[in-house]
């Protein structure tokens, strides 16, 4: 005679562990923005473009492009880096180099060429490069990193666990505040700290679109002041 053996029963989750399973998801998403916003920072930094006083030799110059703009540094630009790279545009009258270094670091910089510079006439004959890449292109990348952050924080705050520290409208506004620092203080205060109850007295859109215009005052006055030295 064969007996049958039962296979063990699972035994349901406990409220406890699906607590803890509930907030290891929400800590890993809150640590994937913080390290994409790290990653935006670093990369936009690392990019630049740079201003140089000369123009050095042409062998240390990769792609350019010769414009009537000078370009901002990528990490002090937001969420514009995309549009900061389509405002580089050619320039048969341009005055403002943009290239790209020579040696492949994905590193760019820029000078204001003068009128007695030799190499005007012809880089105005000629206000693109066309043999190399162009320095725009990696300027676009760096975009795209920031807009994985902006699109993954923006999905979190409208379809994830509701906020506790301020409502969905004060979290979006913050989505605006320069160099993702408002993408950064979501994750890390609403995701990775986990409150333990929602406030009696969450922040409001209200309050979110004057904390937005505060802190974008306070940081670009900060950017503008370092950039003085």
């Amino acid at each position: 005679m064969t007996q049958t053996i039962d296979a063990p029963q699972r035994q349901p989750e406990s409220p406890v562990q699906r607590g803890r399973a509930w907030l290891l998801r929400k800590e890993t998403l809150g640590y994937l923005v913080l390290a994409l916003f790290t990653v935006f920072l670093v990369a936009g930094s690392f990019v630049g473009p740079r201003e140089e006083s000369d123009l050095p030799p042409a062998e240390y110059r990769g792609g350019y492009v010769l414009t009537d703009r000078e370009p901002t540094p990528l990490h002090r630009s937001a969420w514009a880096v995309d549009r900061r790279a389509s405002e580089l545009q050619p320039s048969a009258t341009g005055t403002v180099l943009v290239w790209a270094d020579a040696q492949g670091d994905y590193t760019l910089s820029w000078t204001r060429l003068r009128a007695q510079d030799p190499e005007l006439a012809a880089l105005r004959a000629q206000p693109q490069a066309t043999a190399e890449g162009d320095p725009r292109d990696l300027m676009r990348r760096v975009a795209q990193i920031g807009f994985v952050l902006a699109g993954v924080t923006a999905l979190t705050i409208l379809f994830g666990p509701r906020p506790r520290v301020g409502t969905r409208w004060f979290w979006i506004f913050q989505l605006l505040v320069p160099l993702g620092i408002g993408a950064a203080w979501f994750a890390w205060t609403e995701l990775v700290r986990t409150p333990d109850e929602r406030k009696p007295l969450r922040r409001s859109g209200f309050d979110g679109f004057f904390t937005m215009v505060g802190l974008t005052i306070v940081i670009t006055a900060g950017l503008w002041f370092v950039a003085g030295f």
